[in-house]
């Protein structure tokens, strides 16, 4: 980063403060004000980009460990679930057990070779409750939408992806200030 020259008004004369305007003061009070705030913002970029470095090189191989644990414990669980010697009410909670850490493990962590798993302790199945979920928060936002800007879903309408969803909204905005526009252009008679 380039050091920025402090311009400083002064005056030739015995006492600097004396002399100066409140003006030139309070110019002087701020560019050394933005000096040590440039200081500041470098040591915060410098910061940010050490911490970084320090998530890629530390954090993100413990994850990568800590959910490769949490995967063979799904695993363990899934097996212990099927030994016969494990009663009903132990296999009720190693079911509800797999099914919230594989959940998370795939939902947020990508780890897909869960799916049978899960598919197997879960009824409706990984796929079937993410769709559900997806659609739950599709109807959602458009009641949200509906509320806060009036716009009226389609029934018809294609808005299954977030993608699609804001494309639709976006459609139906620009379609309500062209409207906007239109009727505010009209000249009097």
């Amino acid at each position: 980063m380039t050091e920025a020259q402090v311009i400083q008004i002064q005056t030739a004369g015995l006492d600097k403060t004396s002399i100066l305007s409140k003006a030139q003061k309070e110019f002087n009070r701020l560019t050394k004000k933005i000096s040590e705030l440039e200081i500041e913002l470098h040591d915060f970029r410098a910061a940010a980009t050490r911490i970084r470095q320090r998530i890629q090189l530390e954090y993100v191989p413990l994850l990568s460990d800590y959910n490769k644990h949490r995967v063979n414990l799904v695993q363990v669980l899934d097996r212990a679930h099927d030994r016969p010697a494990t009663t009903r009410t132990e296999q009720k909670k190693l079911s509800h057990l797999i099914v919230s850490l594989a959940n998370d493990l795939i939902s947020q962590h990508g780890m897909n070779e869960l799916k049978p798993i899960f598919d197997k302790h879960e009824a409706g199945g990984f796929d079937a409750i993410d769709a559900e979920a997806e659609w739950q928060v599709s109807e959602e936002m458009k009641e949200m939408m509906t509320a806060r800007y009036g716009i009226k879903f389609d029934e018809n309408a294609d808005v299954s992806t977030q993608a699609k969803f804001r494309t639709y909204v976006e459609e139906q905005m620009q379609a309500r200030q062209e409207n906007k526009e239109k009727y505010t252009k009209k000249p009097k008679s």
